[in-house]
């Protein structure tokens, strides 16, 4: 068994169409996960505030405008305001994170374990819960994740800038 699975590793590790196709796999399945019945159940109070448009104490000021707020509030502008229209852009950006984080955990340990990882978090109730939402939290999930990764690797690669 367990050279089975070094074997796997080693082909993964050389393969890179392989990889792509397991990749694009992972990724077809968060797709689907995420739109399936995206506007089907009605805002809760916290969406209603992200699509009214109001000053919320934090995002009134162009240095301190969110941007997954913003581009909901275009997309409810753009489409209308729906259930809908207002979680397509959480939903794109958790399906986005998925071969994101891949190729920042490949270059940080191994494909096998990339690919692992895009699968677990394509899967994750929660990460699937709030790509169903008009919140700000896949967002947020993306960009720390980046900026841990970034610093972590300029560290270890002694280039801190």
């Amino acid at each position: 068994m367990d050279n089975s699975l070094n074997a796997w590793q080693i082909k993964l590790k050389t393969n890179s169409k392989t990889q792509f196709i397991l990749l694009v796999l992972i990724t077809i399945l968060a797709l689907v996960l995420r739109f399936y019945k995206l506007g089907e159940w009605s805002f809760w109070g916290d969406e209603i505030f992200t699509i009214s448009g109001r000053e919320d104490g934090f995002n009134y000021n162009i240095f301190r405008q969110s941007i997954s707020l913003s581009l909901i509030q275009y997309s409810v502008s753009l489409f209308g305001a729906s259930e809908w229209t207002a979680r397509i852009i959480p939903a794109l950006i958790g399906i986005s994170t998925i071969p994101i984080l891949f190729f920042l955990i490949r270059k940080m340990f191994d494909p096998a374990t990339g690919l692992v990882a895009s699968l677990l978090l394509a899967i994750s109730p929660w990460h699937l819960y709030w790509s169903q939402n008009a919140r700000f939290y896949t967002a947020l999930l993306l960009f720390y994740s980046i900026a841990l990764f970034t610093f972590y690797l300029g560290i270890e690669q002694d280039r801190p800038w």
